[in-house]
């Protein structure tokens, strides 16, 4: 009983809890992208930038992954990076919740 006490512990202290938000510093010429309906999410630390994108697509209704972009403290976050990752070497804030920011993809930029 005690074993198996231990190792939920641990499965739950992966998940961290995440704010997606459009960026609001975009330039009038750029088409920014709408709110999301339930910004909040608790997700696995071992998720990665690829799958919060394919979310976004999915809840957006965008066509591609490849259209939206992921930010970290205004830095654009690469698809290798787990949230994990971000948000100990990352984030700026001991907040408990990890904010991340998304928008189009930027011509030219690539993640």
């Amino acid at each position: 009983m005690f074993l198996s006490l231990t190792i939920k512990i641990k499965a739950m202290s992966d998940m961290l809890d995440l704010f997606l938000e459009p960026d609001g510093k975009l330039p009038r010429s750029q088409q920014r992208l709408p709110p999301l309906s339930n910004s909040y999410l608790l997700v696995p630390g071992r998720s990665n930038v690829v799958s919060l994108k394919q979310y976004l697509i999915q809840k957006l209704g965008l066509k591609d992954s490849s259209l939206v972009e992921l930010l970290c403290n205004d830095f654009p976050v690469g698809d290798e990076f787990s949230v994990s990752f971000i948000s100990r070497y990352w984030s700026n804030t001991d907040d408990e919740v990890l904010l991340l920011k998304y928008r189009l993809q930027e011509e030219g930029n690539t993640s």
